[in-house]
């Protein structure tokens, strides 16, 4: 299949994720870590529906990865990129 292919049947499975609010933003706690089997600790943005978003470092879940933050009018403050612990 094609990326484009990818692309669009992808954009269509994270539709769900539109309009929904981010509730917490907290790091995934030991005992997740240690359920999903990889060593750091990522970012992790809680929606109001309870689904959980994380980074990881490819799209099998070998291990956590960094969030990087593009900065937008409301969030002039916040750091470029939160780290994995």
């Amino acid at each position: 299949m094609s990326p484009t292919m990818l692309a669009v049947q992808w954009a269509a499975k994270l539709k769900p994720l539109v309009g929904r609010t981010i509730v917490a933003v907290r790091y995934l706690r030991a005992d997740e870590v240690s359920r999903l089997g990889i060593t750091h600790q990522p970012v992790c943005l809680q929606l109001d529906d309870g689904t959980l978003l994380w980074p990881m470092a490819d799209d099998e879940g070998n291990d956590a990865g960094a969030l990087f933050i593009q900065s937008g009018t409301k969030t002039k403050a916040l750091p470029e990129g939160a780290p994995r612990l």
